[in-house]
């Protein structure tokens, strides 16, 4: 399993770009996967990516490569979580990540970003992540998610 494989793609071919190279390194990646697959008959690969790896192909064929390295894999798309799961993963990680809220405004909060974020568990994780390195407590104001100097701000 390669997991943020579409991410790692990007990042190579960016440094590529910046180091002036002349070869699609990112794209032979894949195509060596994909050699390995055919190869290896037991062999099964699954490539994960919170950016779907059908833009990066895109990007990184451009105009001058045909190549299809994925094409005889199947795509399965990821849907968004319920809102209730996406509510409590959100509620969970908030948790874990010790990020600051008043009790009262956990449900709240939680719900909000849940909405916001669409219920997509990537966007979650970044957020609750972010909040989690504020120096001051999480409050709702109006609808909508700040930060304040103290708890004791409205």
């Amino acid at each position: 399993m390669f997991d943020e494989l579409p991410y790692m793609l990007q990042s190579i071919a960016i440094q590529d770009t910046k180091a002036g190279a002349k070869d699609n390194f990112a794209l032979g990646i894949l195509d060596t996967l994909r050699a390995a697959r055919h190869e290896n008959a037991n062999m099964r690969m699954i490539f994960c990516g919170s950016v779907g790896l059908h833009h990066v192909l895109n990007s990184l064929r451009g105009d001058a490569h045909a190549s299809q390295p994925v094409n005889d894999m199947p795509a399965v798309e990821i849907h968004p979580l319920q809102l209730q799961d996406a509510i409590q993963l959100t509620k969970d990680l908030m948790i874990k990540e010790q990020v600051q809220v008043l009790s009262e405004q956990v449900e709240v909060i939680a719900n909000r970003i849940a909405q916001q974020t669409d219920c997509v568990p990537f966007y979650i994780q970044r957020i609750v992540s972010r909040l989690a390195e504020q120096d001051e407590p999480v409050v709702v104001l109006a609808f909508v998610v700040v930060r304040t100097r103290s708890l004791g701000r409205a």
